[in-house]
Formats: structure tokens, C-alpha cells, sequence
């Protein structure tokens, strides 16, 4: 078992009350001392810390003079944990080694294994890069999976061959397609952005896109949207406790058809209120959508304002078990499984942007409210309505309408009566009148009615019906 302790001392002997500070390291019983060239006063020492007084006896040159020594003692101790993983990382350890980071010499970048130079390229990306923290942790729980498997190989460098090895590592394993590309995308990243135009390291070849290698089929990638049926058992569900903040987050994604990244933004009040809308700048694409605030949609947003907020990995689990609560078991046709077993967040999205649509609203409204450029992405869900869907859409937007007038003139040919005259007295006078007055509706969809005189008396408040025949 390896013990390793480092400690900070004053040299016994110096000019004055100036000493130098030197670290003292402890490995396996074994005592390695080496300075670090930083001075101190021995009167401004605090031995039971191992740093300086910083308080405010001091005058403000020794007391910035002293903060700035104590900085770069956190340095050196932050250099030491880091020692430490490297200790847990080798097999044997030599003087040579120990001295070395005593000496802060740092290793140059063609002697690292691929395991550390991948986590050297991912730490100055982190430290340059303005990417979003959620993005950052995700490449860092990547790398560390991706390092177990380079680990495994520590004579392999990281070269063309070592890459190749690792996509056909990838390619046979039973790892989605998803979670491949997302290695893969990692790896190309660090290498493309980081090791090669900033480490100086051009004996690397940059790491091209593998056709097939992380892309989804059609029938995963494509999501479906819930039926009026299913959305409406999901929004008349009622929030019984506190705990059903999930619920209530389906809720909201129903309503607004926001991404789930900017679906905090509605609940933290990060949006633009205008005319009873919420005008919200989208995270992916930093484009406006905009969400109706009704008195459920507020009521929505002060409910989950309570709680912490939930992670999206979180939320999709959740909202299995709440489907499966819920009975939403229909099988979808697409993914061949149930519902409650394959619905995750992105599907509320799509199921407002269908319902939107179902209800008879311009693509181009739909796209706005999404906060899309154009309504290319709404042509999928175009292809997704189906035939009670399109004809009930077309309804609504006056195509192919079964008027009054229709069914006037159907009943009066399936009745056999012979005197439409008589037929229309009785059923539907009023009816035709209303249908005459508006326009041509009655020649138009029955021509064999043709007005005998088109001219009407102005004084004449009723029709001469004698003047139709059939």
C-alpha cells in the first residue's frame, strides 16, 4: 500500500527574518525535501497551518505580498493531488518521478500515455472554451470512459492506428449508435481543437467523420407525437402533491412546445412578456419562440418555481413511469414498443407541434411558436397526420366543407320526391334563401339549378322558388 503526505517548512537559516519555504513529501516512509523558491517572513509564518498570516495587523504591502505566497502554495498542493492519481495510475513509482514534480518539471506531451493527453486536451478546453457547463461534464463523463479503454492499451500512442483500433472497438461493441457518435465526437474534438493546433502535436493525423458511425436509423431518430386522446389524460391528470413535478413539467412541455433546455427558462421568468406571450431566446439555436401564457400555463410555472430543478436524464426516466400510471400503453408503430416504454421529452415537443397542426394552424405559426428559421422540421410531422387528421384539418380550413346547402340537396334526392319545390317549402326555405344571398354556392355545386331570370326585384323580400327548376 503506497501512504504519500506532503508538508510546508521554513529553512532554519536565512538573512534576517527572511527564510524560504521548502516542501517536504512522504512516500512510503521515505523523506524527499526540495525548495520552493517562494520567501517568507519567519515572524508571518503560521506553522500550525503551513501558510501565511493574511490579517489585518499587517500593512497592506506584507499583506498582499503574503496572499499572493499562500496562491502558490494552493498551487503546489493542487499539483500534489494530481501527483497522487498519477502514483494510483503506475505500476512502480521511481526518485526520479518524486523529484521531478518537486521540481515542477511537466511532462512533455510526447511521453504521455493517450489516456493523459486526451485529459490534458480536455482541461485546457475547459479552461479556454466558453461551451455551457452541462456540455463540459458531459465530455468529462465521456473521456473518463473512453481512458479506461486506452488505459487498457498503455503502450499504444495516439496515433492513426491507436484511432482506428478504437472505432473498430466501437463498432463491434453493443453500445447504442447514439452513445458511439458521442464518443467519437469527443475524441475528434480533443484531437482536432486541442492537441494538434494547440499542443503543437502535427505528427497526429486529424480524425475524419466515419460514415454510419453514431447516425440513428430513420424509424429511432424520428420521434412521434402523442394522440388527442393521450394528451388530453395527460393534461387532465390532476397535481395531487408536491412530488409530481414531473407530471407537471409534461404539462407544460405539452403547452408551450419548448425544448426541455429552455423550459426552465418559462419556469425562472427568462423571457419577454408581450401581448399575454412569452418571447423566449432558445438555447440551441438563439432564436425567439414564443409560448401563450395562459392561466394554466402560470399556474404551471408558479407550481414547479417550488422545487429544485430536474435534470433531463432524470426527467426522461420519470416519465416512463408516469406514462405507465397513466395506461398510455398503445404501441407505436414506428419504434414497434409501447409508449410509456420509448416517450421521452422531445415527444411533447412533437406532439404540440401536431396538435397545432391538427387544429388547423399555418405552419408558419407553428414554426414561430417553436422557434424555427423555416418549417422544414414541420414537414415530418406533416407526414406523421393521418387521414382523420388531414381531413379534419381541411375542414378547418374551409377545403372540401359539407355546407347546409349540401345536405339540403342530398335529403332531397334520397326522399324521391319529384317537386323540389314542395320539398324545399317544407324542409329548407329558409336555408336556400341564406345560400342564394351569399353567392353562386347552389350553381356551383348543383348546375342543373339555373335561375330562369337573374334579375331581382329590390323591393321583393322573398324568392320566387317557381322560378328554379330542376
Amino acid at each position: 500500500m503506497r501512504t504519500a503526505d506532503l508538508h510546508f517548512h521554513l529553512t532554519p537559516r536565512g538573512k534576517g527574518e527572511e527564510r524560504v519555504v521548502y516542501q517536504v513529501l512522504y512516500f512510503n516512509g521515505v523523506q524527499y525535501r526540495a525548495s520552493t523558491k517562494i520567501k517568507v517572513y519567519i515572524s508571518q509564518w503560521v506553522r500550525k497551518y503551513e501558510e501565511c498570516y493574511t490579517g489585518e495587523r499587517l500593512c497592506n504591502l506584507d499583506k498582499a505580498h503574503n496572499i499572493e505566497v499562500n496562491r502558490k502554495l494552493a498551487e503546489v498542493k493542487k499539483r500534489f493531488s494530481e501527483f497522487l492519481d498519477y502514483l494510483c495510475q503506475k505500476d512502480t513509482i521511481t526518485t526520479k518521478d518524486i523529484l521531478d514534480f518537486m521540481a515542477n518539471k511537466k511532462e512533455k506531451l510526447e511521453d504521455m500515455t493517450t489516456a493523459q493527453l486526451l485529459t490534458k486536451a480536455l482541461d485546457f478546453f475547459d479552461k479556454k472554451s466558453d461551451t455551457k457547463e452541462s456540455s463540459k461534464r458531459q465530455y468529462y463523463s465521456t473521456l473518463s470512459i473512453m481512458c479506461d479503454y486506452f488505459k487498457g492499451k498503455p503502450e499504444e500512442d495516439l496515433s492513426e492506428e491507436s484511432v482506428k483500433k478504437y472505432h473498430e472497438f466501437l463498432e463491434s461493441s453493443n453500445l447504442s449508435n447514439s452513445t458511439k457518435g458521442e464518443r467519437w465526437r469527443v475524441l475528434k474534438l480533443l484531437v482536432n481543437r486541442i492537441i494538434i493546433p494547440e499542443f503543437k502535436m502535427t505528427s497526429i493525423q486529424p480524425i475524419q467523420d466515419y460514415i454510419g458511425l453514431g447516425k440513428k436509423k430513420e424509424e429511432e431518430t424520428r420521434h412521434f407525437a402523442l394522440t388527442e386522446e393521450e394528451r388530453t389524460r395527460i393534461l387532465e391528470e390532476p397535481l395531487t402533491d408536491d412530488s409530481q413535478r414531473v407530471l407537471c413539467l409534461m404539462k407544460l412541455q405539452i403547452l408551450s412546445g419548448l425544448r426541455y433546455s429552455d423550459l426552465y427558462k418559462l419556469v425562472n421568468g427568462d423571457y419577454k412578456e408581450e401581448n399575454d406571450f412569452a418571447v423566449i431566446r432558445t438555447q440551441k439555436t438563439n432564436e425567439e419562440a414564443f409560448v401563450r401564457l395562459s392561466d394554466f400555463v402560470r399556474f404551471c410555472i408558479k407550481y414547479l418555481k417550488q422545487g429544485k430543478e430536474i435534470s433531463l436524464s432524470h426527467f426522461n426516466r420519470e416519465i416512463k413511469e408516469v406514462a405507465k400510471q397513466l395506461n398510455l400503453t398503445r404501441v407505436v408503430e414506428r419504434t414497434n414498443k409501447k409508449v410509456c416504454d420509448c416517450i421521452s421529452s422531445h415527444d411533447f415537443r412533437y406532439t404540440f407541434a401536431t396538435h397545432c397542426l391538427r387544429v388547423g394552424e399555418s405552419k408558419d405559426d407553428v414554426a414561430k411558436k417553436l422557434g424555427h428559421k423555416n418549417t422544414t422540421m414541420l414537414e415530418n410531422i406533416y407526414e406523421d397526420l393521418n387521414r382523420e387528421d388531414i381531413t379534419n384539418k381541411l375542414k378547418k380550413s374551409g377545403k372540401k366543407e359539407k355546407n347546409e346547402l349540401d345536405e339540403l340537396m342530398m335529403d332531397f334526392y334520397l326522399s324521391g320526391e319529384k317537386d323540389f319545390n314542395k320539398f324545399v317549402s317544407e324542409r329548407g326555405k329558409k336555408i336556400l334563401e341564406s345560400k342564394i344571398t351569399k353567392g353562386r354556392d347552389l350553381y356551383e355545386i348543383f348546375p342543373t339549378l339555373k335561375p330562369q331570370n337573374n334579375k331581382k326585384d329590390e323591393q321583393q323580400e322573398d324568392y320566387n322558388f317557381e322560378d328554379f327548376e330542376l
